[in-house]
């Protein structure tokens, strides 16, 4: 299994057609499924996450609730569900949410490079699961950098740029860029992705930490 790894990692940042075509015209192929890619990734970055990085989140979300704990103490919860899922479980949300999400600006984007959302969605899949790997270089960042995870350009900024740059390589490789139209499609992509990616995460960051600070509330009433 490590070797078809590593030969997957290799053909995708440099011939990534021998590795997508098959899985999306049904051939076989000697390279690992896209989703197997994403899930070992998921695995291995979530674990050293877990065990190299303090996740304790200290809220400084200040909504203006003077006098109001309650309220105070539920935007506390809600700002903590949301670093933690952009940090700790970001590999999770990346294909949860960001693959679909790309695959769907692909579709318009690149309707005229790919044959419909299935495709952009193996595409997709396999460049999230390249940068999943990468994610671990946010490891010494978090460590180092003297900045709390809270701060957006911890939990946001360096994520985006660091499987951006990932993925829009492979998407170039993948559509034989040449052109100035084919950049700003593959541009569009990414950051009207995103978009759509950060919106859906924060929402549901936000649900989580209510139904957290909720459940939090009636177990200390019990």
């Amino acid at each position: 299994m490590y070797k078809q790894l590593t030969d997957t990692l290799k053909e995708l940042t440099s011939h990534p057609r021998n590795v997508v075509d098959p899985v999306i015209y049904g051939k076989e192929s000697p390279y690992m499924h896209p989703f197997k890619l994403s899930l070992i990734g998921i695995f291995l970055i979530v674990v050293l996450n877990t065990l190299i990085i303090d996740f304790t989140i200290e809220p400084t979300l200040d909504l203006g609730f003077d006098g109001d704990e309650q309220l105070q103490e539920m935007a506390g919860w809600m700002e903590a569900t949301n670093v933690r899922l952009m940090t700790q479980f970001l590999p999770i949300f990346l294909l949860m949410i960001f693959v679909p999400a790309l695959a769907l600006c692909g579709y318009f984007f690149y309707r005229d490079k790919t044959d419909g959302f299935y495709a952009n969605l193996i595409l997709n899949t396999y460049s999230m699961g390249v940068a999943n790997f990468s994610l671990v270089l946010l490891i010494p960042a978090w460590l180092l950098l003297p900045y709390p995870l809270t701060d957006p350009f911890m939990h946001s900024s360096l994520p985006a740029i660091l499987v951006a740059g990932i993925v829009i390589w492979i998407q170039k490789e993948y559509l034989m860029a040449s052109t100035f139209m084919d950049w700003l499609k593959i541009l569009s992509t990414y950051v009207l992705g995103f978009v759509l990616f950060s919106m859906l995460t924060n929402l549901l960051g936000g649900i989580i930490g209510f139904i957290a600070f909720s459940s939090s509330r009636i177990l200390g009433a019990m």
